[in-house]
């Protein structure tokens, strides 16, 4: 968000540490009345229920001589996506999406801390700050994990944060779960993908859920992506932010004695929930990494009777399965009562000024609806500072808010109001205690 708060540098690591003190004028304003023993977990109106899926590595749009990869809006390979932001299009009636989301901390002119690769930004997505990490490593990793940096990052700048959105959710008994893709299945031998073996389409039966805190890759024949119809499986912690805070990844623990595992569940026990109305208030939906854009498929993909290659091969899978996952959510009375998706990107490709933009789209009856294109300026801190007031959770600093959170972008936006139906999003949270 806004570069004219106060950043430091560790210039050892262009470490970027998020400003909050310097908000507090600001965020008492924003501030409302009530406790937060006094809000109710589960409103009778307004937003109850959120869902984000997290897409990966390519810009919404971009300057027209960068071609690798392409971009989103407009892409023969995305037919679904830009069906959603089609005014008049049936698939849009529902549909607000932003046309100035830009790479946190990104300027006009580009001359800005870069927040990059993919795991930073997961880890805004949580924070508000990327707590010094500028790489993709495990949380528990042999070489260089994450979550050991993380905490010494904290305890050397004692200023910032190490509370996570989840985390709050969880003190204050708001549910929340991730859906996880290619995680917590069995294998051929009985046992539990996420540590280890070849995969089957079965999920784990509850009691035998883990915490994916390893990456794990491969192909197997026991394993049909029911999505894109591969033998291929991809899971990436680097694209879980709640994998890098104690608070919700339960520590090292890589067994079913992990007590954050009950949240932690395969992409198919999704549907089943939409079905019974058991999904949490909050919920992330991670597609593995050829359904997430990422990576390209061995034989690429095809959609719609073209047969993509290379990059556009990702981006048509990935369309795929939004095509397929997001109206199943839209069926759910969880999304028509109250409800909101959220479709994400991560980070901007070729550059982090105002001409690379990444792709935001709210799905939801409280939108504004038939492909409202917003143009205010976004970042991750707008998400995490619109979840806070949905939820109404205030953290333990200076603002109530999450790092970042509490600071406007260029144009002065906190939030993501503008999407939604005048009074949707609360204006402030509850007071610091």
């Amino acid at each position: 968000m806004s570069t004219t708060q106060p950043w430091a540098i560790d210039t050892a690591r262009s470490i970027v540490i998020a400003a909050t003190t310097t908000c507090l004028a600001t965020s008492l304003l924003l501030a409302g009345t009530a406790s937060a023993a006094d809000q109710d977990p589960a409103p009778k109106k307004g937003i109850k229920t959120v869902f984000y899926i997290d897409m990966e590595n390519h810009n919404w749009t971009q300057p027209a001589s960068e071609t690798s990869p392409q971009q989103i809006f407009g892409n023969p390979a995305a037919p679904y996506i830009n069906s959603l932001v089609t005014p008049n299009n049936p698939n849009a009636k529902d549909v607000s999406y932003c046309t100035a989301y830009h790479n946190v901390l990104a300027t006009a002119s580009g001359n800005n801390p870069s927040i990059h690769p993919s795991e930073p930004n997961y880890i805004w997505q949580e924070n508000g700050s990327n707590l010094g990490i500028f790489d993709d490593n495990d949380p528990y990793a042999a070489t260089s994990p994450s979550v050991p940096a993380i905490q010494a990052y904290l305890a050397a700048h004692t200023d910032v944060s190490g509370q996570n959105l989840s985390g709050l959710l969880e003190e204050h008994g708001i549910l929340w779960k991730a859906y996880q893709e290619d995680t917590n299945l069995l294998t051929t031998d009985g046992g539990n993908d996420n540590l280890g073996g070849s995969p089957t389409n079965t999920p784990v039966k509850k009691k035998d859920l883990t915490v994916p805190l390893s990456s794990f890759s491969g192909t197997a024949s026991t394993y049909t992506n029911t999505y894109n119809g591969s033998n291929q499986f991809n899971f990436a912690c680097k694209h879980d932010g709640t994998l890098f805070f104690v608070a919700t990844n339960g520590g090292d623990v890589t067994t079913t004695k992990n007590t954050q595992a009950k949240h932690y569940q395969p992409l198919q026990q999704l549907f089943k929930d939409l079905n019974t109305n058991k999904v949490g208030r909050y919920n992330l939906i991670t597609p593995d990494q050829y359904n997430d854009m990422h990576s390209a498929l061995a034989n690429g993909f095809t959609y719609h009777g073209v047969a993509y290659t290379g990059d556009q091969s990702a981006v048509a899978a990935g369309d795929n399965f939004l095509s397929i996952v997001v109206p199943e959510i839209m069926k759910s009375k969880a999304y028509q009562d109250g409800g909101v998706i959220v479709i994400w990107w991560d980070e901007s490709e070729g550059g982090d000024d105002f001409s690379h933009t990444i792709g935001e789209i709210i799905i939801s009856p409280l939108a504004k609806g038939n492909a409202f294109a917003s143009t205010k300026d976004y970042t991750h801190s707008s998400d995490l500072n619109t979840l806070q007031k949905i939820f109404q959770i205030t953290a333990s600093t200076p603002t109530g808010f999450l790092n970042d959170a509490a600071n406007p972008s260029p144009d002065g936006t906190f939030d993501l109001s503008d999407l939604f139906q005048a009074g949707v999003i609360p204006t402030s949270i509850p007071p610091i205690d």
